[in-house]
């Protein structure tokens, strides 16, 4: 049996959806690929990017993680600012 709130998903895909909003942090491939890169090999990023290693491993592992089927190749400048406040 599904239990829903008025108006609301059922509580099955609620918990989905918010576990793949955890789980999806990065909002485009080039962030995917730029916490890959400052992850496996620091020395390669950019000066241009130098501030994503200021990130903690947990969260460098948790944007490179990200699968990047149905993202897009970038993002804005209001996407970045979303990412620089995590």
């Amino acid at each position: 049996m599904t239990v829903t709130a008025a108006g609301s998903l059922p509580i099955e895909l609620q918990t989905i959806d918010e576990e793949k909003e955890r789980n999806m942090p990065s909002l485009s491939s080039a962030q995917q690929n730029l916490a890959a890169l400052a992850l496996h090999d620091p020395d390669k990023v950019s000066d241009k990017n130098k501030s994503i290693l200021s990130m903690k491993t947990p969260d460098l592992k948790e944007f490179s993680s990200t699968p990047t089927k149905g993202l897009p190749k970038h993002v804005g400048k209001a996407g970045k600012r979303m990412m620089s406040k995590r």
